[in-house]
């Protein structure tokens, strides 16, 4: 019986051609960067996509193209990725964090009434493990406090609101292709608008970034194939007895392993030099290769998502990530919140399931960071509690089944 790992890298054979061929001169298609540009607007809705070399780089030319000044207030899920707050704040502005909703797990809107309060400059509105947040009353806090709505779809792309693909609600909308995103462009990232005016200052901010070398591209294509050969059959089941000795030994060691981010970037201040580069053009024929199979996948996500939670349906004290009625999930992740989540984490093990419970915090309590304008329980619970259960669409229908039958007997 095979091991089931917490998930893959998605990359196909396609892409890293692609990828391959433009390094070496023989790009598959004219000007890689501009064609991955107009293939995404399509895709969204939006009239425009700007690419840049990391999802936080493209946060940090929104932010900018905004032209929000120093001090100005970004209102933001306190649960969600340290580095974001922390890019707030390097760019001298103020993260005024809010709690995300119980059940969602997406910003609350009441919550980030509250931290709106005196207004500010943007909602940033993040859709968590690609389920999409509460976009209609987000818009009416933004317009209320006279702010700009944001959305961040790093982990939802191929997810919709109202019928509408997440990234075409907001002002402008921010993407991320790393490695465990539902696209992978070997790190790149994208900011999308219909702004006209934003466009254009976010395509001049990017023209002067330099171009990451070619070597450090080989090096993240590399990383994927090997996590991709090292999560599957027969890598991972040769490697599943080891993987459970670290865990028994130190569990820390294979979280700090898996977070693939330097430790200074939570230490509450991050510098937008660091990160703001433009996207090579490997980076965006990867992306090209794979943009057609992004509504695939999300099907796969889509049902397995469905058939996991059926087969668990009434087992206790486990808390689902529920979507609200509007929604569509892409469900990147599917996490439960359980309160002996280590207790769990190993009997899964113990059952041939790997997880994880991820790297995102209660960012709030970063150091040096704002107090919030209200407590925030329902972050610190999900950083005590949330685990990711395997559901992606690699798993076939008997995998899924394997993975409830572990959580059932592994409940306690």
């Amino acid at each position: 019986m095979r091991a089931i790992p917490r998930g893959t890298v998605r990359i196909s054979g396609a892409q890293a051609r692609a990828a391959l061929a433009t390094l070496a001169g023989r790009p598959p298609v004219r000007a890689p960067v501009a064609a991955f540009e107009a293939a995404t607007a399509a895709f969204l809705g939006p009239r425009h996509a700007i690419a840049v070399g990391s999802g936080k780089a493209a946060l940090a030319l929104v932010l900018s193209a905004l032209r929000c000044r120093p001090g100005d207030g970004v209102v933001l899920a306190s649960f969600g990725v340290p580095e974001v707050p922390s890019l707030v704040r390097g760019m001298g502005l103020a993260p005024r964090f809010a709690d995300v909703d119980r059940d969602t797990l997406g910003l609350s809107p009441d919550a980030a009434a509250e931290a709106a309060g005196g207004g500010a400059a943007v909602v940033l509105a993040t859709h968590l493990y690609g389920n999409p947040a509460d976009l209609d009353r987000l818009g009416d806090v933004a317009d209320r406090a006279g702010a700009s709505l944001v959305e961040d779809l790093a982990q939802a792309l191929g997810a919709r609101w109202r019928g509408m693909r997440v990234g075409s609600v907001g002002r402008a909308g921010i993407l991320s292709f790393g490695h465990m995103k539902n696209l992978t462009a070997l790190g790149g990232g994208m900011a999308v608008t219909s702004d006209d005016d934003l466009a254009d200052r976010m395509r001049r901010g990017v023209a002067d970034l330099p171009v990451p070398g070619a070597t450090g591209v080989l090096a993240a294509l590399a990383t994927a194939g090997a996590f991709r050969v090292a999560t599957r059959p027969p890598a991972f089941d040769a490697a599943f007895p080891l993987l459970r000795a670290v865990e028994a030994a130190s569990p820390a060691l294979l979280y700090g392993l898996a977070k693939m981010r330097p430790p200074e970037w939570e230490t509450g201040s991050l510098d937008p030099r660091a990160v703001l580069t433009r996207m090579h053009p490997a980076q965006a024929a990867c992306g090209l290769a794979g943009l057609d199979g992004v509504d695939a996948d999300a099907a796969v996500r889509a049902r397995n998502a469905t058939r996991l939670r059926g087969a668990l349906a009434g087992v206790e004290d486990l808390l689902w990530q529920e979507p609200l009625p509007r929604a569509e999930p892409a469900w990147t992740q599917v996490v439960v919140r359980v309160r002996d989540r280590e207790g769990l984490k190993r009997r899964l093990l113990a059952h041939g399931v790997d997880t994880t419970w991820g790297y995102l915090r209660a960012c709030h309590a970063m150091p040096g960071m704002p107090a919030p304008a209200a407590r925030c329980p329902e972050s610190d619970a999900a950083e005590r509690e949330n685990l990711y259960i395997p559901a992606g669409p690699d798993l076939s229908d008997r995998d899924v089944d394997r993975v409830a039958e572990a959580v059932r007997a592994a409940v306690r």
